[in-house]
């Protein structure tokens, strides 16, 4: 009997909490329920403005009834014609939206197109330091030079708030290399100008090509520029990379020195196109990177390489590449890096490429770069004459050489001994 009596008061009291459970979920509906009307009774009433919020208005009569006065409507004015929403307010070119709209146009075929990209170098920090206000007196400065430069034809946009772009139709690479210089040259002619700007350059190339590929090449190019101008924060990039080249080897800056001037006059003599005149500069102070990573030991070893230390020096291409692959300024020259010990007949090193399968700037760098290394001094070698290492160059050309690399640049060294004994 008791524990009959037992189970029935649980179950009671099992009874009782689900009813107050019950009851107080029904509360809870009834208050959300209440809360959602007030809700949507606010949404309905009308919201008061302030005279602040007020818009200029339109009065538009309506057929009024006898004895009311027609009723107005407020409608937004516009202050501006639609053109103006185009353009940037502080210099007048036209604006990222304009910009990006521009971008989906293609070229026709017959039709020449160059577009500069530019860069006002140290903007940024000149604003920290000096204000806004004489930034943005910088700005107006270098964009009015740009309009004075630019042709007729040409469409100026402000991208960014450092950045821009030139689109010239009618224009081709020679004549917007031109254009670029005059920049440039007015620029640094302009005295009231305390920061100088980077340029690239690039041209359409194939039929249909779209506006938005040659502005990519020519930010490419421009971001070139900028690690070769000393006020601009990638020049610091590069400086970093030949410091650790220095603390490495010694000989570093004198030889690529010398590198970088026979392989600039090479590229005069070939009328290279400045954006490939930027990318041999570069490859020349750099094309050696990747000797940071290889073993003191076996950079500075008197004697002849074994087996196991040649192998660990053939990997300077490949470490080099991947280190400048890490910089998206940098990454344009990574596969000439790669390729720069690769000879003509398909002996070299790392992927035993062969003739024009070889990048021409990579041919470029292995003709000077191994001339300079048997006129100098090594620790695994002594220096050789001039007339020694050109006769060597001669019977290396058609297999360690390109041929005609090789004959431009001995009448380059013949055409300097002559100046040199005049």
């Amino acid at each position: 009997m008791l524990d009959q009596y037992i189970i029935q008061i649980i179950n009671m009291g099992n009874i009782l909490v689900m009813i107050v459970l019950l009851v107080i979920l029904g509360i809870m509906a009834m208050l959300y329920m209440d809360r959602k009307d007030d809700v949507g009774d606010r949404a309905q009433r009308p919201v008061r403005q302030s005279k602040k919020d007020r818009v200029k208005t339109e009065k538009i009569k309506s057929e009024p009834d006898v004895g009311r006065k027609p009723r107005t409507l407020s409608v937004v004015k516009p202050e501006q014609p639609e053109e103006e929403y185009e353009k940037d307010k502080l210099t007048g070119a036209y604006n990222r939206n304009h910009f990006n709209q521009a971008m989906q146009n293609r070229i026709d075929g017959n039709e020449d197109m160059s577009v500069i990209y530019g860069d006002i170098n140290g903007l940024r920090q000149y604003n920290w330091q000096s204000g806004f206000k004489k930034g943005d007196n910088q700005i107006q400065r270098v964009f009015n030079i740009l309009r004075s430069t630019a042709p007729e034809a040409a469409q100026l946009f402000r991208v960014s708030g450092a950045e821009f772009v030139l689109a010239m139709p009618e224009v081709d690479l020679k004549q917007g290399e031109n254009i670029c210089r005059s920049i440039r040259s007015k620029v640094s002619d302009d005295e009231s100008l305390e920061l100088d700007i980077a340029l690239g350059i690039a041209s359409a190339t194939d039929e249909g090509m779209e506006l938005k590929q040659i502005v990519a090449e020519a930010e490419e190019s421009m971001m070139k520029d900028k690690l070769l101008c000393p006020s601009s924060s990638k020049n610091n990039q590069l400086n970093l990379l030949l410091y650790l080249m220095e603390e490495k080897f010694q000989e570093t800056e004198l030889h690529a020195r010398r590198v970088q001037e026979y392989a600039m006059k090479i590229g005069k003599k070939l009328q290279l196109p400045e954006t490939e005149t930027n990318s041999m500069y570069l490859l020349s102070v750099l094309h050696d990177i990747g000797k940071i990573c290889v073993s003191d030991s076996i950079l500075q070893k008197p004697g002849k390489l074994d087996l196991v230390e040649w192998d660990a020096m053939k990997q300077h291409c490949v470490m080099g590449a991947r280190i400048l692959r890490s910089s998206p300024e940098l990454t344009s020259i990574s596969h000439a890096v790669l390729c720069h010990h690769e000879n003509w007949d398909g002996t070299g090193y790392p992927m035993g490429l062969r003739t024009d399968e070889i990048p021409l700037l990579a041919r470029i760098i292995r003709v000077v770069d191994s001339y300079d290394a048997m006129t100098n001094e090594r620790v695994y070698s002594q220096a050789r004459s001039h007339e020694d290492a050109a006769e060597e160059m001669r019977r290396c050309s058609g297999l360690q050489f390109d041929p005609r690399i090789v004959e431009i640049f001995l009448e380059i060294l013949e055409e300097g001994q002559r100046e040199t004994a005049a």
